[in-house]
């Protein structure tokens, strides 16, 4: 069973970071999100990086490395 790190795009264009309902912390662009998110996920294998966008829609990433 793969475990899902997100991170999520807010209203005023900063970033989530979260796994379930737990937020980590935020981010100013989805660049240092997803650097951040990445090191959370590998260190969960197996685990999955999927980018939620404002607009609804869903990217996944594939496997944390």
């Amino acid at each position: 069973m793969a475990w899902y790190f997100r991170v999520v795009e807010h209203e005023d264009r900063s970033w989530a970071c979260r796994h379930g309902r737990c937020v980590f912390d935020e981010h100013p662009t989805l660049t240092d999100a997803l650097d951040h998110i990445k090191l959370l996920a590998a260190a969960h294998p197996p685990a999955e990086v999927m980018v939620h966008w404002l607009d609804g829609g869903v990217q996944n990433l594939g496997a944390a490395t």
